[in-house]
């Protein structure tokens, strides 16, 4: 047997002694009658009801320290997290010494069996509650927390005696000892004070007075060094509409009984480690409105199931490994106000045009990734837009003059693509745009005089393009005339006066240069053909102008007319082989 002894230095230690054991069970006993203590269980129908009262508390008492030489190798200390009057039982300590301890308090006992007749078949493993049971499990250990608990603070339902299962296993489980905030988590005073795990740090219940019936709906642990797996027990605090987790070490895949948490509202895991794919069972997430899983390593391809998730505010999956498309279904988030998606290289294909039933949407960031084909027409009539970031993919086409009515638009980035065409004047219609980014792109032609309307520009980069022609005074004059503090315009044939050099000529990527430049040219070239081939055909038919339509179905009929003429040529080729 071990005795219980609380040191000066406040740690109690149980130690190997039997003699001295029995020693201080007998002043238990007297202390115990003096003070008038009582401890019992009170229980409607037996082991099966649905209620556990609190009737007490721990059954121990501070004794004077005895230690000596031999006893010291067999004690085991167990240091306090909170006050002096805090008894912290943690179930990761020797398990030995507290099963042991159980024996002092046959009603700590009862609570555990209580807990076990009730919903000991929903936690899964075995349970015991013998003191002398093997504790040495991580279940085992939970109970018997649970147990004091439930003699301190009573369980007034099966939710709730569940709830006590997760918290103390996500706090053995995820380094609780370690966290850089634990304030009230595991303490257990040996009286009951109202509170509970209501008021541990990151835990708020649905009501704050003690007397109401009281379910945790929120916890928020962002940046306390939370590490290893979310436990599957989660899915017991299943009145939580708030988890955020964001910025620690969590390490685990999503666990398929997280969905099962219907009615959450705010889900962010960002920040973390975690792995696998994000399941088709989210649309089970019926009232999200904020689902936030950024900078983690999820895999696979992004659910369509996610579209049924209509009442989703922010959705931010950027910075994984995910793959595949953007799915078609996020049109049915009517809701959305902000999508962030950028760093998946994997996601490629063409932006869908659902997108552009959005019409909620403020901020949208699909940079750098894999997408191509031509800039989606539909983004300019996205005209509450604030944020606009679609730089370093594989984009073509032209900028749409109805790029003008983004009259809200703020920032926008185009960078690293293969955008071409004239900028068009319209764009000196946005007025909110602050930052202008559109670097590396085959633009041709000048900038616009009504770039100087933009008068809340504070960042212009227009380097590495086929721009030529002379940044126009208007716009460098924002430079002492509003906030405008930065302008490039490097590695291009834009002659700049108020532009700062934020790359050294020698250190211009000239291949990429003469490329962008090349390809400038070419479009530029096109774009005079298709001109002067329209006058030629306006004159031909009497000073009409072929409409747009028909001239695309003549280029189309010209070159399926040229593609039939070059099978010709190698079935000819083919016969004079054979011939020969």
């Amino acid at each position: 047997m071990y005795d219980v002894v609380q040191t000066k230095n406040n740690h109690y230690i149980f130690c190997g002694n039997p003699r001295r054991f029995w020693i201080i069970i007998g002043s238990l006993s007297v202390v115990a009658i003096v003070v008038g203590l009582s401890v019992g269980l009170t229980q409607n129908g037996g082991g099966g009801s649905d209620k556990f009262e609190q009737k007490g508390g721990i059954n121990i008492q501070s004794i004077e320290p005895y230690l000596d030489e031999n006893q010291d190798e067999r004690c085991a200390p167990v240091p306090l997290l909170g006050d002096e009057d805090a008894l912290n039982i943690n179930p990761i300590y020797s398990c030995a010494c507290v099963g042991t301890m159980f024996e002092f308090d046959e009603n700590v006992r009862k609570a555990a069996q209580f807990f076990i007749d009730n919903v000991g078949d929903r936690v899964g493993p075995e349970l015991s509650a013998d003191a002398s049971f093997d504790c040495s499990q991580a279940h085992q250990q939970v109970l018997w927390w649970v147990a004091i608990y439930m003699d301190i603070h009573g369980a007034e339902n099966e939710e709730e005696l569940l709830e006590l299962w997760f918290v103390a296993t996500f706090f053995l489980t995820t380094g609780g000892l370690d966290w850089k905030f634990n304030e009230g988590w595991m303490h257990l005073p040996q009286q009951a004070n109202g509170i509970g795990l209501c008021g541990w740090f990151g835990v708020r219940c649905n009501s704050d007075d003690p007397n109401d019936i009281r379910f945790v709906e929120h916890l928020i642990l962002p940046a306390n060094d939370v590490v290893g797996n979310i436990p599957t027990e989660i899915q017991f605090l299943d009145s939580l509409r708030e988890i955020v987790l964001h910025s620690n070490g969590l390490r685990s895949a999503i666990p398929e009984e997280l969905y099962n948490l219907e009615d959450l509202v705010v889900l962010d895991l960002g920040g973390n480690e975690l792995t696998g794919t994000i399941g088709a069972k989210v649309n089970q997430f019926s009232n999200l409105r904020v689902l936030d899983m950024h900078d983690n390593y999820l895999e696979g391809s992004i659910p369509d199931e996610l579209g049924d998730c209509t009442l989703l505010q922010t959705l931010k999956l950027e910075e994984n490994r995910l793959t595949g498309r953007i799915p078609a279904t996020f049109g049915q988030l009517a809701n959305l106000e902000s999508l962030h998606l950028a760093n998946n290289n994997g996601i490629h294909g063409e932006v869908p045009a659902t997108i552009g039933q959005i019409p909620s949407l403020l901020e949208l960031s699909l940079h750098n990734m894999g997408l191509s084909g031509n800039i989606p027409p539909f983004f300019w009539s996205l005209t509450e837009l604030k944020a606009l970031r679609l730089d370093s993919n594989n984009l073509s086409g032209v900028i749409s003059p109805e790029i003008g009515g983004m009259t809200d638009l703020t920032f926008l980035d185009l960078s690293n693509n293969r955008i071409g065409g004239r900028l068009p004047p319209s764009m000196g219609n946005m007025h909110s745009m602050k930052t202008l980014i559109l670097h590396t792109n085959p633009f041709h032609g000048q900038i616009p005089q009504e770039f100087s309307l933009l008068s809340n520009l504070e960042l212009f980069y227009i380097g590495l393009t086929g721009l030529s022609g002379a940044m126009p005074q208007e716009v460098c004059q924002l430079r002492s005339t509003s906030n405008l503090t930065s302008v490039s315009a490097d590695c291009g044939n834009v002659a700049c006066d108020c532009c700062e050099t934020l790359v050294e000529e020698g250190d211009c990527p000239f291949d990429l240069a003469n490329n962008i430049q090349q390809q400038a040219q070419l479009q530029k070239d096109k774009e005079q053909r298709t001109e002067a081939q329209i006058a030629q055909e306006a004159e031909q038919n009497g000073g009409q102008q072929v409409p747009e339509e028909e001239e695309e179905e003549q280029g189309d009929v010209e070159e399926e007319e040229g593609e039939e003429e070059e099978e010709q040529g190698e079935e000819g080729d083919m016969m004079e082989e054979g011939e020969e």
